[in-house]
């Protein structure tokens, strides 16, 4: 069974708990100094959570919360990825909820809503909420 993926806050990377429960949260701001370093045990975590037992079960769901109000774009791509990870589970079947939170009286470039409508696209139910 795939252990519980904790990582504490700091100010420039957010905290991260995903569960083998299927229950996954991230939040804060992502733009750390190392992008690859830090999202790389996400990504592998998530590749063997789609793997995993709990998943392989029928009736099994995934929720991700996401609560990232700030992200560079040397964190965008990995972001990306993580989505992009969920998106191939849902596409065997498998529910997958993502509430995806920001700040709209933050700056939002171009690149941010480009972002969103990209993931529209996806098999997964995302829902947006705005503050």
């Amino acid at each position: 069974m795939q252990s519980t993926l904790f990582i504490n806050r700091t100010k420039i990377t957010p905290e991260v708990k995903f569960e083998p429960n299927g229950i996954l949260n991230w939040n804060g701001e992502a733009f750390p100094e190392d992008a690859p370093g830090f999202f790389q045990p996400i990504l592998a975590w998530l590749r063997g959570y789609i793997k995993s037992e709990y998943v392989q079960k029928n009736g099994s769901k995934t929720y991700f919360k996401s609560q990232l109000m700030y992200f560079n774009s040397g964190a965008r791509p990995y972001i990306l990825n993580a989505i992009k990870i969920l998106n191939e589970l849902a596409q065997t079947g498998h529910k997958i909820d993502i509430d995806w939170e920001y700040d709209m009286a933050g700056d939002i470039d171009e690149d941010d809503i480009n972002f969103s409508e990209l993931m529209e696209n996806f098999c997964i139910n995302i829902n947006y909420i705005l503050k």
